[in-house]
């Protein structure tokens, strides 16, 4: 899931981003790596398997994916990239339902499929079958081994690190990056908020693997947490989890509640017309978390109270007693979240 409307945030700053590229070694130069990649497994398969769209829907055409695999990384080793890949263990029971209503959606995909497989054949004739009607959003889905054979080939090749976690992977891939001081790669916006994330966060989408012509490279945008808490005025960027877990992820889902109660807040505001869209709305916690802050260092407490401080004071003020039966179990649910981006965070 990642955080809500996050991507569409940051898309919309541009600034956020560092074009970065890496040349591919030319003859005379050093075999060291002069970079780190750690790879999100998961994300890396979803993402190279919808990019190539293989023909899943007669097979999971195997030996394809992993020739278009072993491709892909020695381009990458030829950047003179070190590449490390971490896949997830298993799911933390808080995510069981997520899990469960994720599943059920692809069985509802696998139905119409097969429904509609006639009408997809036809379709399949007259255009390219990776532009047919299979890839659509609600039909899509990558084979069932796909994950398997990705790490096959990635085992085939010289010089990749392969990591297996005991439970989800996010942790240990921002952990991991710190320790090698390497660049994350993902797809996924819970990135955007780690408070420390190596040399910084690469989504997938905007890694560019340029191997032909006369200057080949790999390109990539990378973004750093402390230009999204500059970009927020943050006083603190281990104050981006507690953005990111607000603004709604696996974790906590009651971001609805928590918006009624912002808008009530925004539109008190004097001077100005409040606007509530996705890239707006950080802002406005942002603007809320300066507040708290200010008022806990003003009272010399501990930076813990700035959560409760924020709940009680926004919720109670602006929504009736009705919605505040559950405060405590949001909040219990927002410092869990909290400790998956940042551990020891001064904040919980």
């Amino acid at each position: 899931m990642g955080v809500r409307g996050l991507t569409t945030f940051v898309q919309k700053h541009a600034s956020l981003g560092e074009q970065k590229h890496w040349p591919f070694q030319t003859s005379g130069a050093s075999p060291e790596p002069i970079d780190h990649f750690v790879f999100d497994g998961a994300a890396f398969v979803y993402h190279f398997a919808g990019i190539h769209n293989l023909h899943w829907t007669h097979g999971g055409q195997y030996f394809d994916f992993i020739d278009a695999i072993r491709q892909a990384i020695s381009a990458l080793q030829q950047a003179q990239l070190k590449l490390t890949f971490i896949f997830d263990g298993s799911l933390p029971a808080n995510k069981l339902d997520t899990r469960k209503s994720r599943y059920g959606s692809y069985i509802d995909r696998s139905a119409n499929v097969m429904t509609y497989l006639s009408d997809i054949n036809k379709a399949n004739k007259v255009v390219p079958f990776q532009k047919g009607p299979q890839y659509r959003g609600d039909l899509y889905l990558i084979p069932p081994m796909t994950t398997e054979a990705c790490i096959a080939a990635l085992r085939s090749m010289e010089g990749i690190h392969i990591l297996h976690c005991t439970r989800e992977a996010d942790e240990q891939l921002a952990y991991y990056a710190n320790l090698v001081n390497g660049y994350v790669v993902s797809q996924d916006s819970d990135f955007f908020v780690f408070p420390a994330c190596g040399k910084g966060y690469i989504p997938l989408a905007d890694l560019v693997l340029e191997s032909a012509g006369p200057d080949p490279k790999i390109k990539a945008i990378v973004y750093h947490p402390s230009r999204l808490s500059s970009l927020l005025d943050l006083p603190s960027e281990e104050l981006l989890p507690v953005i990111g877990t607000l603004l709604g992820n696996d974790y906590f889902s009651n971001r609805t509640i928590l918006e009624a109660a912002v808008k009530a807040w925004a539109a008190l505001k004097p001077g100005q017309q409040p606007r509530f869209g996705a890239i707006h709305f950080p802002r406005y916690l942002a603007d809320i978390l300066r507040h708290a802050t200010a008022a806990v260092n003003a009272y010399q407490i501990n930076r813990t109270d700035v959560l409760p401080y924020v709940m009680n004071s926004l919720l109670q003020q602006h929504l009736p007693a009705s919605e505040l039966s559950n405060l405590d179990s949001m909040l219990i649910s927002i410092y869990t979240s909290i400790r998956n981006y940042s551990i020891h965070s001064p904040y919980v």
